[in-house]
């Protein structure tokens, strides 16, 4: 990662942390990088980053705490503004079937670059929440 690149995640994170985050300004440069990468080289490397670097944070109490509510018969999902590639591991690990993410274009097998709007961040979560109840029957 180039010095450039750090300091552009940097200003992003402070943005974010104040919320003055411009999220559809903030994805063309990584959307710009995985363009006419391989969806399946993006899966694989993000269930090996997965699988070092992050299951050790799963603890117990977390799946417990899911597999109760879905005893409960509750409605499980991730709402993220991530991907399906990195929220997808976690959810597998703890049960969850359903993804609510920031959609990637893939067309022929490859990312275009190109985002699903809304993104799922601030006023998208609540869009895509929205349309996850719409579907599923839950009342919000």
């Amino acid at each position: 990662m180039r010095r450039r690149d750090v300091a552009r995640t940097l200003y992003y994170l402070a943005r974010y942390k104040v919320g003055m985050l411009d999220i559809e300004r903030a994805l063309i440069g990584p959307m710009s990088w995985i363009a006419g990468r391989p969806e399946a080289d993006v899966l694989a490397d993000c269930a090996a980053w997965y699988a070092q670097e992050v299951r050790a944070y799963l603890v117990p109490a977390m799946v417990a705490t899911v597999a109760a509510h879905r005893r409960a018969g509750h409605v499980t999902a991730v709402l993220t503004s991530g991907t399906r590639y990195l929220a997808g591991p976690v959810a597998a690990d703890l049960g969850i079937e359903h993804l609510l993410v920031t959609r990637v274009v893939v067309r022929g097998g490859r990312f275009t670059g190109e985002v699903e709007r809304p993104v799922c961040y601030g006023h998208g979560k609540i869009f895509w929440a929205e349309q996850f109840a719409d579907a599923h029957g839950i009342d919000l």
